[in-house]
């Protein structure tokens, strides 16, 4: 779809690929027999605190990233 058919307005009709959970970790992104772990540096929230002089900044987790 172009820029000028979303904004004119268009009716195209489109094949979207469903994602499904994978059967073998159902989501958990664990090997079979095994559990996600939470991550010691970010205790799983995935963004982390990074004082720069006064300042705080939060950024991805650099141990897990963000995972």
């Amino acid at each position: 779809m172009t820029f000028e058919e979303a904004c004119r307005g268009v009716n195209k009709a489109y094949e979207i690929r469903v994602l499904d959970t994978c059967k073998s970790c159902q989501g958990s992104k664990c090997a079979p027999g095994h559990k996600p772990t939470r991550c010691k540096q970010c205790n799983g929230t995935g963004m982390e605190s990074i004082q720069t002089g006064p300042f705080f900044m939060r950024t991805t987790c650099r141990a897990c990233y963000g995972m």
